[in-house]
C-alpha cells in the first residue's frame, strides 16, 4: 500500500530539466537500493542501528553486482561499483556482532567513462523514542549535509533514506513535510516536495531540490524504507 502523501505530480519534469542524472542511471540506482533492502530485510529490526542497516545493504548490492543472475537484466552490473563515502570503521553494534566492518553511506560509482559519475545514498533512523532527535537529523543534519557539499558536491543528485522503526511511513512523512515547512529558508529549498515514482518496488518516496551554498542545484530524493 501506498502511504506517500496525496501531492499533484506537477512540473516533475522541472527537476531534471538541465540538471540531474541520465534516468537510466538513476533509475539503476533505486533498483539496486531496492535490492539491498530487500536481501537485507530479514536481519533488520527496531533495534538495528543506521550505520549496521546501510553496512547490511551495502554489502547485498555489492553481492548483487558480482552475482550476474541476482539482479535484473537491464541493470548495467559491469559498470556500477559500491564503494564507502567514508572510511570503513568497526562495528560496535552488538545487534552486528558478525560484522567486523559497517559502512557509514552508500556510494554507486559508474565507472564507464571520466568524470565517473558517483550517486550518494545517504542514511537516518527514523525513531518515535527520539522523535524530535529523528526529524532534526534527517532534515537539519543530512539535508544539511548535502547543501553545504559535505556530501555529493560533485554530483547533481543524490537520495535520502528514512529507515522508520515505528509508526508508518505516512506518519514520518508528514513530520519531514512539517519540517520542511517551518524551515524553509534553512533548508534553501528550491522546488517542494512532490511525490515521484522511479521504480514500482519504491513506493513511498518524494523529491525535493535545493540551493547549495556554492549556487548549485542538488535533487533529492527522499525514501521511507520499513526496517521495524
Amino acid at each position: 500500500m501506498e502511504t506517500t502523501p496525496n501531492s499533484k505530480l506537477k512540473n516533475i519534469k522541472s527537476f531534471f530539466q538541465s540538471t540531474g542524472y541520465p534516468k537510466k542511471f538513476r533509475k539503476d540506482v533505486h533498483i539496486l537500493l531496492n535490492f539491498g533492502y530487500q536481501q537485507s530485510r530479514t536481519s533488520l529490526n527496531a533495534k538495528t542501528q543506521e550505520p549496521t542497516i546501510t553496512g547490511r545493504i551495502a554489502e547485498e548490492i555489492e553481492k548483487g553486482l558480482e552475482e550476474l543472475d541476482l539482479l535484473p537484466e537491464s541493470v548495467l552490473k559491469p559498470h556500477y561499483v559500491v564503494i564507502p563515502e567514508n572510511s570503513r570503521i568497526k562495528s560496535t553494534d552488538t545487534n552486528n556482532i558478525k560484522d567486523k566492518f559497517i559502512r557509514l553511506d552508500i556510494v554507486i560509482l559508474d565507472n564507464r567513462k571520466r568524470p565517473y559519475r558517483r550517486y550518494v545514498i545517504e542514511g537516518k533512523r527514523l525513531k518515535k523514542k527520539n522523535f524530535s532527535e529523528a526529524v532534526d537529523k534527517y532534515c537539519n543534519i543530512g539535508i544539511k549535509n548535502f547543501i553545504d557539499e559535505i556530501y555529493a558536491s560533485d554530483s547533481p543528485e543524490a537520495i535520502l533514506v528514512g529507515f522508520w522503526q515505528d509508526e508508518n511511513a505516512r506518519h514520518w512523512f508528514d513530520e519531514i513535510i512539517q519540517n520542511f515547512t517551518d524551515n524553509e529558508k534553512a533548508l534553501s529549498v528550491q522546488d517542494r516536495l512532490i511525490v515521484v515514482k522511479v521504480i514500482p518496488e519504491i513506493t513511498d518516496e518524494l523529491v525535493s531540490s535545493h540551493q547549495r551554498k556554492s549556487g548549485s542545484k542538488i535533487i533529492l530524493f527522499h525514501i521511507l524504507l520499513d526496517c521495524q
